[in-house]
């Protein structure tokens, strides 16, 4: 697996959940020795970004069985990289036109969250 077919495998499962007249979604992927974390945020057309735990009609039971079945597919894709290319965290950035880019980091400084939502979320 490469990093456009783990795109492909997550962005669906983020996209079942998206709202009417989004965008912008952006998701965060973050890994630890023993734990990862994930969220995502949309921008809807009134250029407000909210966190997918507080979108209006998704369940956070929801949410976290997809976080699990995304974790499958992009731990099996770290699983896949060389030591020198495991990043610890991912952005993946998707607009509703379909352009998307994705940044890892491979560095584990732990980036506050205004700074990232600053770079992010705009």
């Amino acid at each position: 697996m490469n990093d456009i077919e783990m795109v492909q495998g997550i962005f669906p499962i983020i996209a079942q959940r998206l709202p009417k007249n989004w965008q912008r979604m952006v998701f965060r992927a973050s890994y630890g020795e023993d734990a990862y974390s994930m969220e995502y945020y949309v921008r809807k057309s009134n250029g407000v970004f909210i966190q997918c735990f507080e979108m209006p009609g998704v369940k956070e039971d929801n949410l976290l069985s997809d976080f699990v079945t995304m974790d499958k597919m992009i731990e099996g894709y770290r699983r896949s990289l060389d030591k020198k290319d495991l990043w610890w965290r991912m952005t993946l950035a998707v607009n509703a036109d379909g352009t998307f880019k994705v940044d890892y980091d491979y560095d584990q400084i732990e980036e506050a969250d205004d700074t990232w939502e600053a770079r992010y979320l705009k």
